[in-house]
């Protein structure tokens, strides 16, 4: 694999790796690891029920990013567009999922 979608694919292995553990509500509430926003700091039923309905997200979200760098560039996509489109959706993707995980951390310590 050539560089550009390599480290897309490397991304999206580590960001369901390093998923894995909060998914499964083995990493307690810390300032180092996890979705770490003022909620979830604040709140262990917070920081494990973000933790895991995020990560599972996050899962899916590397698994993709790994599916689609890969298939693009067995297929011979590997262009300087392609790679900055795969960088957008990188991008777009952990993005959005941070901003949702953040808006219902916050909802859920308002809740309880």
């Amino acid at each position: 694999m050539r560089p550009g979608l390599a480290e897309v694919t490397l991304v999206g292995i580590l960001v369901a790796a390093l998923s894995i553990p909060p998914t499964l509500g083995w990493v307690p509430r810390n300032r180092l690891y996890g979705f770490r926003v003022p909620a979830t700091l604040r709140s262990d039923t917070v920081w494990y029920s973000v933790n895991r309905r995020f990560g599972r997200e996050l899962i899916i979200i590397g698994i993709a990013l790994a599916v689609m760098a890969t298939s693009l560039d067995m297929a011979g996509f590997d262009t300087p567009a392609v790679r900055a489109l795969a960088l957008i959706v990188m991008v777009a993707s952990l993005l959005t999922t941070t901003v949702r995980g953040w808006k219902a951390a916050n909802r859920m310590e308002r809740q309880s």
